[in-house]
């Protein structure tokens, strides 16, 4: 039961990241935030295909979470 459970937390995993690498970068954002030309929290929606991969990944970093909560508490 355990290696399944460590089997759907790599394989969860691998989706996140592969998810976190398909949304685009704000490193302009981050950048004008820190040399004061901030931006940061000026239209800043999410829109079409970004706005369905921010909400996979959360999801996917929910149920990680919750496996791994319930994983500790087998052992």
């Amino acid at each position: 039961m355990l290696i399944l459970i460590y089997t759907l937390l790599l394989i969860l995993s691998f989706i996140m990241v592969i998810l976190i690498m398909s949304q685009p970068s704000n490193q302009e954002t981050l950048t004008s935030a820190f040399t004061g030309g901030s931006n940061l929290f000026k239209e800043n929606k999410v829109r079409g295909v970004q706005k369905t991969l921010k909400k996979y990944t959360l999801i996917t970093a929910f149920i990680i979470a919750i496996i791994g909560l319930v994983s500790q508490l087998i052992l």
